[in-house]
């Protein structure tokens, strides 16, 4: 008689339903959450601004030295902001344009930022917007999304730009379902120019991003639902109730708050017509970061304190009155 643990076909009996058995992204968010209609994700956004907070830092130099250099104060910046938000945060999302600037040893950095957020039992959402056509946009889904990234540094979300065509996007939403993680498409962002196009009036009467709205809703059914999730700037608080109304099975993304204006208090619209939708997480980034310059305690005391006050707000706007 053989040995079954050394068999490879009964391995691949038992390995198969225990990969079925994984929690998908929007339970492993609601767990992260407790289950709460809102919660906090921390934007690391690495500009030289953000590194300018740290001490001892010499950055400007361009060519390897001065790439090495910025790519080790991003790491230690985002390690700070990890490590001081890991309490108060569902998920964190690094912006992955910072990373880049800062060449091979950036991408390095953000290999490192993705474990370390995962070592704080945090989810990540990786702020990338890749979109091309449909071959193409499967290589990005494959080389991001999930444990099988072949890349190596799968994360749990990718934000994505849907305006490409529906196949495309379908095409990484497949990916995306297959490895338990999920999309957030662009659909009404927090910049003060998009209006212009998001918003353009079609011949239906309805505007692009509702058409928009309409097919990531329909791509997300065929794939299995809770997989294509949506991002509306928090800027447009008249917008979230009716964003959640259309995409009611979809985790949203919702960015804006604080610096570019937007507003925890009016987020309210959002959780009351959740019905059992996802968590939406609220990004956060510079308006958790202190205003000047100070040294790692006072920074981390800072940030911890500001990403306590903002889950705190979450709380407070998506409890009835």
């Amino acid at each position: 008689m053989s040995d079954s643990s050394t068999d490879p076909a009964m391995q691949l009996a038992i390995d198969v339903p225990q990969r079925a058995r994984r929690a998908s992204y929007v339970q492993r968010l609601a767990r992260r959450a407790g289950d709460a209609p809102l919660a906090a994700c921390i934007g690391i956004d690495p500009s030289p601004d953000s590194l300018a907070l740290l001490d001892g830092i010499a950055l400007g130099a361009r060519g390897r030295a001065g790439r090495t250099t910025r790519a080790g104060a991003i790491e230690r910046f985002a390690g700070l902001v990890i490590e001081s938000s890991r309490d108060h945060a569902a998920a964190v999302k690094p912006q992955i344009a910072w990373y880049e600037a800062a060449g091979a040893p950036g991408m390095r950095a953000l290999e490192r930022t993705i474990e370390f957020a995962r070592t704080a039992g945090l989810l990540v959402v990786l702020d990338a917007k890749r979109g091309d056509v449909p071959h193409t946009a499967t290589a990005y889904a494959d080389a991001w999304l999930g444990d099988d990234a072949s890349n190596g540094m799968g994360v749990d979300a990718l934000t994505v730009n849907a305006s490409v065509g529906i196949d495309a996007l379908e095409a990484m939403a497949r990916i995306a379902a297959e490895r338990h993680t999920a999309l957030y498409a662009l659909l009404h962002t927090s910049n003060p120019g998009a209006a212009l196009l998001q918003s353009a009036p079609l011949a239906d009467g309805r505007a692009w991003w509702e058409l928009l709205a309409s097919e990531l809703a329909a791509v997300d059914d065929r794939v299995g639902g809770g997989v294509v999730g949506a991002v509306v700037g928090a800027t447009r608080p008249e917008l979230l109730a009716q964003a959640r109304t259309l995409l009611p099975n979809a985790p949203l993304l919702l960015p804006g708050i604080g610096t570019q204006g937007g507003s925890v208090d009016d987020l309210g619209s959002i959780a009351d017509a959740r019905s059992g939708s996802p968590t939406s997480l609220i990004v956060a980034a510079r308006s958790v970061l202190p205003t000047e310059p100070c040294d790692t305690p006072a920074f981390r005391h800072a940030v911890a304190g500001a990403a306590a006050q903002l889950a705190a707000s979450l709380v407070r706007s998506s409890t009835p009155a």
